[in-house]
């Protein structure tokens, strides 16, 4: 192994790759985690603990200022990956 991400309570259902060269992992323990691989830190948030989270995408191809989590439960949330926000929900 090159690195090991820590953190993750349960297991990790999807992954996606920033271009920002971040990290973000979804998890069925309902977090969302971004690594920050060049400062070395990790900020996580408890956005469905109650469902867990199975999917990430970008909200469009230019942007990475939010994030579309797709949730166990049928919930889809538009998260604003500076403040953790949800913008919208689905």
């Amino acid at each position: 192994a090159i690195q090991t991400l820590f953190g993750a309570r349960d297991a990790v259902s999807d992954v996606l790759i920033t271009k920002d060269h971040s990290i973000l992992t979804a998890s069925v323990d309902g977090s969302i985690r971004e690594y920050d691989i060049r400062r070395g830190l990790m900020v996580e948030d408890a956005v469905s603990p109650e469902f867990g989270v199975v999917g990430l995408s970008s909200s469009s191809h230019d942007r990475d200022d939010c994030i579309v989590a797709s949730c166990l439960g049928s919930k889809v949330l538009m998260i604003e990956r500076g403040c953790g926000e949800v913008v919208a929900s689905f």
